[in-house]
């Protein structure tokens, strides 16, 4: 089939497949505004390292010291966070489950020495519940281990964390992903069945 012969045939069909496109991208969204609510819980973990008794002409050195230790932590005690261990452990769950949790769990640096967790759930309480179980446990290990490593680092939760947010699909998105895959059919069919009545 010619170029000029589609693009009649689109051209001819156009109101129709802008229709139905329409129509199957407000669908999709509609199918997405009736799903399992998600929320998510955000919080900061901080890291840091005290400072050694010390003269005072070493107090700068010290401080400096510590910060960088503290940095340099930080990468640990992001792998022992999201770890499936940690999960495993904090959560009580088998291994299969695990890995299916483990797709809720984010975790990311946020500063120089803190941490941004998110944990995504199906109800504020227990989206919650999830994300101070897994700090806790994560803290739990280090602790237990710490005297093996850097016995003055420590790591607190900041105030206020976590925050629970109710998650909603991005509207556009889904319109645009129905939309678009919509447009995408119709025009293929639309141009398929001219071609065939062409061959007959």
């Amino acid at each position: 089939m010619e170029t000029t012969k589609i693009y009649s045939v689109l051209k001819t069909n156009s109101l129709v497949i802008v229709l139905l496109s329409t129509l199957i991208g407000a669908l999709c969204l509609s199918v997405s505004l009736i799903l399992p609510n998600q929320y998510t819980a955000e919080g900061l973990i901080i890291v840091t390292r005290a400072t050694e008794i010390g003269s005072g002409d070493v107090f700068l050195y010290e401080g400096y010291y510590a910060q960088q230790n503290a940095q340099n932590y930080l990468a640990t005690f992001q792998s022992i966070v999201e770890s499936p261990g940690n999960i495993k452990n904090a959560l009580k769950i088998s291994d299969g489950a695990t890995e299916k949790i483990a797709r809720l769990v984010s975790v990311q640096r946020a500063g120089s020495q803190s941490l941004s967790l998110k944990v995504k759930g199906a109800s504020p309480s227990a989206t919650v519940a999830m994300w101070d179980e897994l700090v806790a446990s994560a803290i739990e290990t280090h602790t237990k281990h710490k005297d093996q490593a850097d016995p003055l680092i420590t790591m607190y939760v900041a105030a206020g964390s976590p925050v629970v947010t109710h998650t909603y699909p991005a509207w556009y998105k889904v319109f645009g992903l129905g939309f678009s895959i919509a447009l995408v059919l119709t025009c293929l069919v639309s141009v398929s069945s001219a071609y065939l009545k062409e061959e007959r």
